[in-house]
């Protein structure tokens, strides 16, 4: 979903290295689902 979000990569990515070191990366692929489902 990366590609999709383009015009937000910064915020994406900072959002991924977020949840990657308190979640996990379940977490970060819900958060993808849900923004490209609210776009």
């Amino acid at each position: 979903h990366v590609l999709l979000h383009s015009q937000n990569s910064k915020n994406t990515i900072e959002l991924k290295y977020y949840l990657y070191y308190t979640s996990g990366w379940n977490e970060v692929l819900y958060v993808q689902l849900v923004q490209y489902m609210i776009h």
